[in-house]
């Protein structure tokens, strides 16, 4: 239990303990936690020490990786300032929208955002330079057709 939870957080940089739960559940072919007779997974150790739990954390926060990237979609729009993002503050607007009573309630646990974003606008940038290729090669495909009638 305890490599994989270090090699699960050790390879993503954004994850939750809803994915770990996950994660976990699926690769010892249980249908939840508790099945492993291991004890709660919110006082298991490594998660306490992963994750930052508050101590009245008595459920796990239903959320996953591809929502936590959504929401960042949605933050970085919504942000558009070229000020310095901290991790604070972004898990500050995910429990907003979540309505979430706080932070630590979450069980999100980022690394290097700074790092996550550059990939993000990296990504964005290179989708829009595709977009403009294929409309650019659409247009001559459309002027070879109407010159070959």
């Amino acid at each position: 239990m305890n490599a994989f939870v270090h090699c699960f957080v050790g390879v993503r940089r954004i994850t939750s303990l809803y994915d770990l739960e996950v994660a976990i559940c699926k690769n010892e072919a249980v249908d939840n936690f508790e099945a492993l007779g291991l004890g709660p997974l919110l006082q298991h150790p490594l998660v306490m020490h992963y994750f930052s739990l508050r101590s009245d954390v008595t459920q796990v926060f239903k959320i996953t990786s591809e929502e936590i990237i959504q929401l960042l979609s949605e933050f970085l729009d919504a942000s558009r300032s070229d000020k310095i993002i901290k991790v604070e503050q972004f898990l500050d607007f995910i429990a907003k929208q979540r309505l979430v009573k706080c932070k630590e309630w979450l069980g999100i646990r980022i690394q290097n955002l700074g790092y996550v974003i550059s990939c993000f606008t990296y990504m964005l940038v290179e989708m829009y330079c595709s977009l403009v290729a294929l409309e650019r090669w659409s247009e001559r495909v459309l002027c070879w057709r109407f010159f070959m009638l």
